[in-house]
């Protein structure tokens, strides 16, 4: 993100108060969709990643219920209130079902991974 003196920040407490959404959408490097659930590890593994990979900067991800997610990136985009977002996800991460339907309705082109059957 760019250095917050660079920001504006506009504040109306609860109405602005979108906890799923973090990052420049506009601007991204990357662009991660994770469901709901996984947000308790996402600040771990960020971290992480960006140690591997100190030239991506702007990380922009989702954390919201898989079928919304699902939702958005087959129509494109979400709007929250009066706020649409159209950036698609680089990665989806999701549980082994949402997955499964994502690839049967992926096209040639897609690259979905899935895990292994232990």
């Amino acid at each position: 993100m760019s250095s917050n003196q660079n920001i504006v920040e506009f504040s109306v407490s609860p109405v602005d108060h979108v906890c799923d959404l973090h990052g420049d959408p506009c601007h991204p490097d990357l662009v991660l969709f994770f469901n709901g659930n996984q947000w308790m590890v996402i600040e771990e593994l960020l971290a992480a990643f960006r140690q591997e990979h100190p030239d991506i900067k702007n990380i922009f991800y989702e954390t919201l219920p898989p079928g919304i997610l699902a939702h958005q990136i087959r129509h494109g985009t979400l709007r929250i209130g009066e706020l649409i977002i159209s950036t698609p996800p680089g990665i989806f991460t999701a549980g082994r079902e949402e997955m499964e339907a994502s690839l049967r309705r992926a096209s040639s082109t897609a690259t979905i991974f899935t895990p292994k059957t232990v």
